[in-house]
């Protein structure tokens, strides 16, 4: 199975979510090779057209569609995002 994940704040130091959401991709793909992992990271909207990417109700690109297609987006960290009505969504929601 393909599976997004919003890797735009993972970009600099790895502290706080950004370690946490690094670590966890490193161990998701080590229990599960099997599947594919594709992480948006910042600018990556540049590389495509966005034009040529559906646009969601609140005027950004899918992020399903930005990364190739997949099955479900995790989001490490609440941050806006725009994921298709036939696509899973993960959101971690970190508590001081």
């Amino acid at each position: 199975m393909v599976f997004a994940i919003d890797g735009r704040g993972l970009a600099g130091p790895q502290r706080g979510i950004a370690r946490y959401a690094h670590e966890l991709i490193v161990a998701l793909g080590a229990a599960y090779p099997e599947d594919e992992y594709r992480v948006l990271t910042a600018g990556a909207r540049g590389t495509r057209r966005v034009d040529a990417v559906r646009m969601a109700a609140t005027g950004r690109p899918r992020v399903e569609e930005l990364v190739g297609g997949a099955a479900a987006v995790w989001a490490p960290a609440p941050r806006p995002l725009a994921v298709g009505p036939r696509t899973g969504l993960v959101l971690s929601v970190h508590d001081r």
